[in-house]
């Protein structure tokens, strides 16, 4: 986890942010987000599949948990 405050990130912020983490803890298999602007910028889209790592939406987010044994819990 990171957090990087700044009036306004984008894409290519993020792909930083993310360049560190991968760099420092590994890449992981996939990435949920809330697709806010930053994340669903070209930048991101790009770099996430040059680095072979899936993004997923809410419902793909829970199927991959089910097909892993986790439970998805809602939060209000």
């Amino acid at each position: 986890m990171a957090i990087d405050v700044n009036r306004k990130i984008k894409g290519p912020d993020v792909v930083e942010v993310l360049r560190y983490l991968f760099a420092v803890r590994g890449a992981p298999e996939f990435i949920r987000s809330d697709n806010g602007p930053e994340f669903a910028s070209n930048a991101v889209k790009k770099w996430l599949k040059a680095s072979d790592v899936e993004t997923l939406e809410d419902e793909d987010f829970k199927a991959k948990l089910l097909k892993n044994g986790l439970e998805y819990l809602e939060t209000p």
